[in-house]
């Protein structure tokens, strides 16, 4: 059986008001990084409290487009966790066995994360999964391009 991931690598906790939500999070003790906007078709932005492993992303809506009508509902009820992203070093290969094992996994969705303050960027192939009512949130794979942009040590002093 192909192993199609390996481990948690971040959660989404989908936030209606960033900054706030960011200062939250920092009088929690955590550090969060800048606010970052995604792809301008996205319509997103997000700051990320990157822990050992892992991350927690803060993720809301700046500008809305048709791409994050969904994320836009979903917050009408308040800031929540909304999804769990697992790890995985092949998406098409992940995405295969998935859907052999009948989990109808959805095609691949590229997508990248440029990197505040600087020229680089984080490439993310995504895989995502149908929503799991037993889970409560979407699940999806992510296998990287230089994820460790996203994974700076620095950022990872927590008080």
């Amino acid at each position: 059986m192909t192993r199609t991931f390996q481990g948690i690598d971040h959660i989404i906790v989908m936030v209606n008001e960033i900054e706030t939500s960011g200062e939250q999070f920092s009088r929690l003790g955590f550090q969060t990084g800048i606010t970052q906007k995604h792809e301008t078709h996205m319509g997103t932005h997000n700051k990320l409290v990157v822990l050992q492993n892992a991350y927690i992303e803060l993720l809301g809506v700046h500008t809305p487009t048709e791409i994050n009508a969904p994320m836009q509902m979903f917050m009408q009820g308040g800031d929540a966790l909304s999804s769990i992203g697992l790890l995985t070093d092949n998406a098409e290969n992940s995405r295969i066995a998935l859907n052999a094992r009948g989990l109808d996994a959805m095609p691949i969705m590229p997508f990248r994360q440029t990197i505040a303050n600087s020229n680089e960027i984080a490439y993310v192939n995504i895989v995502q999964m149908p929503f799991n009512e037993k889970l409560g949130c979407l699940t999806f794979l992510c296998e990287y391009e230089k994820r460790e942009l996203l994974m700076q040590p620095s950022h990872m002093v927590h008080d």
